[in-house]
């Protein structure tokens, strides 16, 4: 060979993960002699020997690493025409089946060197050659050729000291060969394939790749055709049952040899981790394509393909993306009928989880199989309440995107004014039930926080009622105000709608500590709320009014005429108007003796809590007589109690209409 070997052997890219692309050259040449013999009992052994040094011996648990293949066929072996052919790099040879003169170079970027032996029919003459390929060699170096009286006509390949980084990337059992040489060399058993053998020095008995085809995928072979742009392609499909093959899978193929393997769970999610079938067997799927487009674009050593890029694309031209789409295309094609099941299983599922929990993601009802199509069949609910999120807000930013295009074709010269009419209302008919569903959310969370608060009020399992603080946390969080939460953080709803809108809330937080009103002392009311002035005040900074809310644990008891909740806040009062409140800006607010007060006393109406209401002739009943309101005259200041149950069927009440609309009454 006048060239410098090792000087190529630098140019040529051999990924880690395709360790094993080397033997299976071997194989293939091995298929090619045993065709070119015209063979009809053609037969290929593949050997692995294991490292057998003491210090690889030493703790070995399971095979030892693998040291060399050995592969003996009993094809047409290195006549003097495919010999010089091995000599000769970039040979065209054999460019009829796809040959690149390039692969036996792959078996020195793996493997420290190549011996082979091998005897062959040369006319009449039984000869013999025996040669090493090695870079020190610079190419080969024959150390025996010679005639033989007798003997069979048989080749061994000998890929010797596997190197140590490709050794450790690729599978190490003689299974997992066995296994990759099927999916890799798997056009080949199609037709009339010899019969491959593996052996093993960790084993003494041997794997026949052919009867794995023929039990895990020979018998659901179906072939299609299809075209991609002006080329031709044809899809073989197999569905295995066995277990070697665990992964769904698309292989990309040049010349009847797998180039590009592709994993199908990120391209196809739903079909999980196996295909059901009536029979509750579970299938692996794998596929085929090939095409004359492939054997052009693949490149020297069969490791990838050259597909043009975007911006230098011909008419004719195909991209990976578009071969990619269309292989996909044909896989859900062809799996139609098993995909439908498990589609079916997840619409069921999705819809479920929309309408019973996130009723607000109800537009994605509409488009409901592009959702499902993203979806594993494994995927549990959780995984399923995150991907409708995710949906939900991609359709929201589609509708922005989309509300952005419309506003520039408005800003242009000449403007379609009917086009841009009918896309701003689909625009606003996408808007509107996006909405309706955000608030079908929000209606069906109040739902499930009333529930929750009725279970808190009750005997917990210890057998006692709640104490005041957890039932204080569900209507606002204690030691905050509202300027740390937002406004979905709190549940003020639970006992008036109209305590949302506010200026300020303190829950729990002693009066001096209040930095946007100057009250002196540690007294803490339940909840405190500074509304906004209104448009009647005298000032623009006299407060509207003051809003005392106060909760006390449900069923208690010890209330005297000193502690109860009627005086407590009566007394919050006294010295709230005895303060100064101001604004964040520093500019007093002004609580002046006419600001009014709205009290809430949110306590069980025990005997006695009845008895100190009684002696007060400010209250009144509720015609339910689960509560009482009253005017405090000298205090300006209107009081309600409520008892728990009261607060609760109330809210229940208010937010009726909207619970029986949804269908969650």
């Amino acid at each position: 060979m006048d060239c410098n070997l090792e000087g190529r052997l630098k140019k040529c890219h051999l990924p880690l993960r395709k360790g094993l692309w080397p033997v299976f050259e071997a194989i293939v040449n091995s298929i090619h002699a045993i065709e070119d013999a015209k063979t009809s009992n053609g037969s290929i052994n593949i050997h692995i020997e294991r490292d057998t040094s003491q210090a690889q011996l030493d703790g070995i648990d399971g095979s030892r690493p693998i040291k060399s293949f050995v592969i003996t066929d009993n094809g047409i072996g290195f006549t003097d025409e495919n010999y010089k052919s091995f000599e000769t790099y970039d040979s065209t040879y054999k460019i009829s089946r796809g040959g690149k003169g390039v692969g036996r170079l792959l078996w020195l970027v793996a493997f420290d060197s190549v011996s082979v032996d091998s005897i062959f029919m040369q006319g009449q003459d039984l000869r013999q050659r025996i040669f090493e390929f090695a870079v020190q060699h610079n190419g080969t170096k024959v150390s025996k050729e010679q005639n033989l009286k007798e003997g069979p006509i048989r080749t061994i390949v000998r890929l010797q000291d596997f190197k140590h980084e490709y050794r450790e990337a690729v599978v190490g059992e003689a299974e997992g060969v066995a296994s990759a040489t099927l999916e890799h060399c798997l056009q080949y058993f199609l037709h009339d394939c010899p019969n491959i053998v593996i052996t093993d020095d960790d084993s003494s008995s041997a794997i026949v790749v052919n009867d794995i085809y023929k039990d895990t995928v020979g018998k659901t072979r179906t072939t299609k055709a299809f075209d991609i742009g002006s080329y031709k392609f044809q899809i073989d499909h197999l569905l295995s049952n066995g277990p070697r093959l665990q992964e769904h899978s698309i292989h990309y193929c040049a010349h009847e040899r797998s180039v590009v393997r592709k994993k199908l769970g990120k391209e196809i999610p739903n079909l999980g981790s196996k295909l059901a079938t009536d029979d509750g067997d579970g299938l692996v799927y794998i596929g085929y394509i090939s095409g004359s487009y492939l054997d052009k674009a693949v490149n020297a050593e069969r490791t990838g393909f050259h597909f043009p890029e975007e911006e230098s694309l011909l008419a004719e031209d195909l991209t990976e993306d578009a071969v990619n789409k269309a292989s996909i295309g044909q896989v859900e094609l062809e799996l139609a009928p098993l995909l439908s099941k498990t589609r079916d299983h997840l619409q069921a599922r999705v819809t479920k989880v929309i309408t019973e929990e996130m009723p607000e993601a109800r537009p994605l009802l509409r488009n409901l199989p592009s959702l499902v199509r993203t979806l594993s069949p494994n995927a549990d609910d959780k995984t399923l309440r995150r991907r409708i999120n995710e949906a939900g807000f991609a359709h929201e930013v589609e509708i922005r995107d989309s509300v952005g295009a419309l506003m520039e074709t408005l800003e242009t010269d000449n403007p379609n004014i009917e086009r841009a009419k009918e896309t701003a209302e689909a625009i606003l008919a996408e808007v509107t039930e996006t909405s309706r569903g955000k608030l079908a959310g929000y209606v069906a969370f109040r739902k499930a926080v009333l529930q929750i608060y009725e279970k808190q009020i009750g005997v917990q399992s210890s057998g006692k009622f709640s104490r005041e603080d957890a039932v204080h946390d569900i209507i606002f969080p204690r030691r905050t105000t509202s300027d740390q939460l937002n406004f979905e953080d709190h549940n003020l709803w639970i006992v008036d709608d109209r305590l949302a809108f506010h200026q300020l809330l303190a829950s729990d937080v002693p009066f001096s500590d209040i930095k946007t009103v100057e009250i002196e002392g540690k007294n803490r009311c339940d909840l405190l709320i500074v509304n906004k002035p209104a448009a009647f005040s005298n000032t623009s900074d006299e407060v509207s009014s003051v809003v005392i809310v106060e909760l006390k644990r449900p069923e208690r008891e010890d209330y005297d005429g000193n502690d109860n909740p009627i005086d407590q806040v009566l007394g919050y009062i006294e010295e709230i108007r005895a303060g100064r409140a101001r604004k964040t800006d520093g500019r007093h607010l002004v609580i002046n003796a006419d600001s009014p007060f709205f009290v809430y006393v949110i306590s069980d109406i025990t005997p006695a809590l009845k008895t100190i209401i009684d002696r007060r002739s400010i209250f009144t009943a509720t015609p339910d007589a689960d509560g009482y309101f009253g005017y405090a005259k000298q205090h300006k200041a209107y009081i309600e109690v409520l008892s728990f149950e009261k607060l609760i069927r109330d809210a229940n009440k208010r937010n009726r209409v909207w619970f029986k609309k949804l269908g969650i009454e």
